[in-house]
């Protein structure tokens, strides 16, 4: 039977990073707006002519509820990681001080903005919507990774240049 060591900071920090990406990645808003923004020449000759860029955001269209689904589903997860980080790390200065930021930047808002009576059901404002989502979610990304920045710091001060 092997030992698996204990998760540290950092991993955990990466995996929860590694959830954040991968929401914001599902949230293709550009594509949504997009498809909104056709001029009324190329509406009229849309079922003939439709350039790739159209097919694409057609589809982002398509596929927003799954791809939103999958998203509320991975942000689930980065609170659960978030969750354990603090559980595993209670005392820990940098840790605690990310969960005060996660908060004031609506870490915790993100699933119910992501539920889909919350989005709009016209694709213009929809795309605001998730745009204004994917604004949070892309702070919360920085101050991740800026968290995490700060405890491989502190582990390179306190492991020392001769180790």
């Amino acid at each position: 039977m092997t030992d698996t060591p204990a998760p540290t900071a950092l991993t955990t920090l990466d995996y929860l990073l590694d959830e954040i990406r991968a929401t914001s990645s599902l949230l293709r808003v550009a594509d949504l707006a997009r498809s909104g923004r056709r001029p009324w020449w190329r509406n009229l000759f849309f079922g003939v002519v439709r350039t790739p860029t159209e097919v694409s955001a057609d589809l982002g269209v398509q596929y927003l509820g799954e791809n939103i689904d999958r998203a509320r589903d991975h942000w689930r997860e980065a609170m659960s990681l978030g969750a354990e980080l603090h559980r595993m790390f209670p005392t820990n200065e940098v840790v605690v001080r990310l969960g005060e930021d996660l908060d004031r930047v609506g870490f915790r808002e993100v699933i119910p903005l992501l539920q889909h009576d919350a989005i709009p059901h016209r694709v213009a404002e929809a795309a605001v919507h998730l745009a204004d989502v994917l604004d949070k979610i892309r702070e919360c990304d920085r101050l991740v990774a800026d968290t995490r920045k700060q405890l491989m710091l502190q582990r390179a001060r306190d492991v020392g240049p001769n180790t």
